[in-house]
């Protein structure tokens, strides 16, 4: 029985996580958004916020250093993420080498707190390779906030796809505005 219920744990993690960071995957991240809204959902005044991730050239990481290092640059960016997050937060690969951190509770300016502490741990991060190479990256983040101010406003479904897609967009205006940022 013990090697059983070992077997599908087993499988229940790999069905939940990603397999080379060790972070939650999309289709998990994707459950605990709907989660998190329906929470905010049921009180008004209730926030939430979420952070998106993104590996500033990382397609230059792996033309210059080999795949392999980019694997280990995602790794590394995902210990980050873990040590950055509290318990009820959820951190998650979102794909390729974006990540994002949902934040229950978080207003936008608790978030902004977490998002640039972990732009500047990732800054500071040093990643050696074989050898004796070292290799430094930076991030990008784009921040949404979801306050439930009208109980009877709002579909979990849209606002979970509006929170995505304002979170996306500052990314993105992060990215276009120099990186790094």
């Amino acid at each position: 029985i013990e090697s059983t219920c070992d077997m599908a744990l087993s499988i229940l993690r790999q069905a939940l996580r990603d397999a080379l960071t060790d972070l939650y995957n999309r289709r998990f991240f994707n459950e605990q958004m709907k989660k998190a809204v329906a929470n905010v959902l049921r009180h008004e005044g209730r926030t939430m916020s979420l952070v998106m991730v993104d590996i500033d050239w990382f397609k230059k990481v792996n033309d210059i250093y080999g795949h392999q290092a980019g694997d280990k640059v995602l790794r590394e960016l995902a210990e980050v993420l873990k040590n950055a997050v509290r318990k009820e937060d959820t951190a998650a690969r979102y794909g390729g080498e974006e990540f994002t951190i949902i934040l229950p509770g978080t207003e936008i300016e608790r978030a902004g707190e977490v998002a640039e502490r972990i732009r500047k741990t990732v800054e500071e991060t040093r990643i050696a390779l074989d050898g004796d190479k070292i290799i430094k990256v930076t991030v990008s983040l784009g921040m949404s906030m979801f306050v439930n101010e009208d109980l009877t406003s709002y579909r979990n479904e849209k606002e979970v796809e509006r929170l995505i897609a304002r979170a996306d967009k500052a990314l993105y205006d992060a990215k276009n505005a120099g990186r790094n940022r």
